[in-house]
């Protein structure tokens, strides 16, 4: 996913030269409609980056499918105010692999626009690849941390070659830091998202799974909804044929 140059993002209540006041008015008249919404490039390096972005989009929308006041993409531009270096008011763009938003309005968007939503995003995820490693772990990390991004995670399927696989940010007093592993109800170890009440942990395939822990349960994949479903259904004609 190819993004700008890095570019922090100004702080909320930030101001302006005067100036630069046009600039800004200029900015803040974008839109959905008038921004990009896509940089063309593939969504993900290989299956090893696409598995762990599709289903933790999914599963994390399907956790929260009742709340039309959460809003879950991923693969999305975020665009958002920055500074150049003449100090002039510029357009930033980043686009998170998982994005939540808790008070967004649950709707298809072309990009996320945080000057017209009026806040960044509570979480976001990273699922490195061999070309985006270090940007996530270093200019991405500035960025979402100066944006105001709640939690970030990054997930890194090729921990034999550049550790940790998975890590855990959380912002306080405006900088980041890690969340530590927490041993969960099933004894295994893992990271606790505050804002999505989750646990990312890495599984013994070295996978990445989310984990309720107020069922004691694992969010469900695509195939593995499909095969409860169609467990389900067998179940079902078995038991109607039965007593017949």
């Amino acid at each position: 996913m190819a993004e700008g140059a890095l570019a922090l993002p100004m702080q909320p209540g930030s101001t302006c030269e005067p100036r630069w006041h046009a600039q800004l008015e200029a900015l803040l008249a974008l839109d959905e409609r008038s921004l990009p919404s896509s940089d063309d490039e593939p969504m993900a390096d290989s299956d090893t980056q696409l598995w762990p972005l599709t289903y933790s989009i999914h599963a994390i929308a399907a956790r929260f499918a009742d709340r039309r006041d959460v809003y879950v993409s991923g693969d999305l531009f975020v665009h958002y105010l920055a500074r150049n270096e003449a100090g002039m008011p510029v357009r930033g763009q980043i686009a998170p692999d998982v994005l939540v938003v808790f008070g967004a309005e649950d709707r298809v968007r072309d990009s996320y626009v945080v000057w017209r939503e009026g806040r960044p995003p509570d979480f976001v995820m990273e699922v490195s690849s061999n070309r985006s490693w270090r940007r996530d772990r270093v200019e991405k990390r500035a960025i979402y941390e100066a944006m105001g991004v709640t939690e970030y995670f990054i997930y890194d399927p090729r921990e034999k070659f550049r550790p940790p696989r998975l890590i855990g940010l959380r912002l306080q007093q405006g900088r980041y830091l890690e969340i530590p592993f927490e041993t969960l109800a099933n004894g295994e170890p893992g990271l606790r998202s505050a804002t999505l009440g989750l646990y990312a942990q890495v599984d013994d395939d070295g996978r990445l799974r989310w984990f309720d822990s107020t069922n004691g349960d694992y969010l469900r994949t695509y195939a593995e909804q499909d095969r409860e479903r169609r467990e389900a259904e067998a179940e079902l004609t078995r038991l109607r044929e039965q007593f017949r």
